[in-house]
């Protein structure tokens, strides 16, 4: 028995280290890693089935290894709780940016009339969490079905935003020339594997603008490597020079900051741009070659997207200290290429380095913007960044609750 004993526990080591293994490389609910899990624990049943001839030993072992794999899964496996649960967020384990908190009535407002709209809001099934700060204050948070200040919210395709300011500190320093730069004069080793021509002609600024013109297949529950959004995909030169929504291309950004770098995008987010700020990034999943997504899924608290949306107010400047260069923030922040589109009080007319550009409440603004309602919004003219995230909807659902943005844009005239 003791050797039964010994010999399944080294079996469930070895199942549970293949499936962590597997899902270092993996992200989100359903993948491979979590499809792998699942065969782990009924494999797990037919071992001690194969070993245990009673059924109580049978039933506490079984019981026993279930428990401990779930623990396993709740320790590490930090994304699959939220496909279980549909909530996009996860306990963060650090102290989010400590804002200075003001009243709204230092800025006219009365603050009677913002929590109407907080009532409001109240009823929405899908918001988490709703920050405004102004002239540097924290003057309105409020967390919704069950999120607070210690949650990291999944903020989706805010992400693209963040890479895009990698990429400017990664010119800043040198390791990148020039958005004119060519995309695969940074990646000579695939030079002679490219039988498209056209490639050559792809420049920094094109993945940044989402113009370059590639027409990749989609794929499910899962982010693409470079070889495959270089190698899956074909050059069509109808919509190169024209924005056409991309995330492919974010990860072939993502490969190149890796690789000028030398570190990967966390640790880079982390000492140039995160700790200089007073921020963190709780999580930042990786594709299966190891390169942290650069399109989705990095995980802030709703203070942390407006510390990271006041740097960008504040020109790159925090503290008297230059993060990133002005001429970079100006430079992301204007629009590449005419784009409408209409939503309650906000209009969408263009697209930035990965910003979207816009008017809001009568106001022009730019915001990172993640699918199913997350988003860090600069209006520069009232000197306010404003944050909201969501539980996970598709973007046909947060299209029909306008209820939300017409209370957001309300709130928002309210400091005018």
């Amino acid at each position: 028995m003791k050797r039964k004993i010994i010999t399944y526990s080294i079996l469930i080591t070895i199942l549970l280290t293949l499936s962590l293994l597997i899902k270092r490389y993996q992200f989100g609910w359903p993948d491979i890693a979590a499809a792998i899990g699942i065969i782990v624990l009924v494999l797990l049943f037919l071992i001690q089935l194969a070993f245990f001839k009673k059924r109580k030993t049978t039933f506490f072992v079984g019981l026993s290894a279930i428990l401990f794999y779930v623990l396993i899964l709740q320790l590490v496996y930090i994304t699959w709780p939220q496909g279980l649960n549909g909530r996009l967020w996860i306990k963060a384990n650090y102290t989010p940016y400590q804002w200075g908190i003001t009243k709204p009535e230092e800025f006219g407002v009365n603050s009677n009339e913002i929590n109407k709209e907080l009532e409001k809001l109240k009823t929405s099934e899908f918001i988490q969490s709703f920050l405004i700060v102004k002239n540097g204050k924290l003057v309105v948070e409020e967390y919704f079905n069950g999120g607070n200040s210690n949650s990291a919210f999944n903020i989706k395709s805010c992400t693209k935003s963040i890479l895009s300011a990698l990429v400017g500190i990664s010119i800043d320093k040198g390791y990148i020339k020039s958005v004119d730069d060519k995309m695969l004069d940074y990646f000579p080793e695939y030079k002679n594997q490219i039988k498209d021509s056209n490639y050559f002609k792809i420049t920094i600024k094109d993945l940044l603008t989402m113009q370059e013109g590639l027409d990749v297949k989609p794929k499910t529950f899962k982010s693409f490597t470079i070889k495959e959004a270089m190698f899956e995909s074909r050059f069509n030169k109808e919509k190169y020079k024209y924005f056409e929504y991309s995330s492919p291309s974010t990860e072939i950004l993502s490969a190149l900051v890796t690789k000028v770098s030398g570190m990967s995008l966390y640790d880079l987010a982390d000492t140039e741009l995160c700790k200089p700020i007073g921020i963190n990034i709780r999580y930042w999943p990786k594709s299966s070659d190891g390169v942290n997504i650069g399109g989705a899924d990095s995980y802030l608290t709703a203070r942390d997207m407006a510390r990271f949306g006041y740097l960008y107010l504040q020109n790159g400047n925090i503290d008297g200290k230059q993060i990133i260069s002005e001429k970079w923030i100006k430079e992301s922040t204007v629009p590449y290429d005419s784009l409408y589109s209409k939503y309650s009080c906000v209009e969408q007319t263009g697209y930035g380095y990965l910003w979207r550009i816009g008017r809001q409440s009568g106001y022009s603004f730019y915001s990172a913007s993640g699918i199913g309602g997350q988003a860090i919004v600069i209006i520069p003219d009232l000197n306010l960044v404003m944050v909201f995230t969501h539980f996970w909807r598709n973007g046909e659902e947060w299209q029909k609750n306008e209820m939300e943005g017409d209370a957001f844009c309300r709130i928002i005239k309210m400091f005018e």
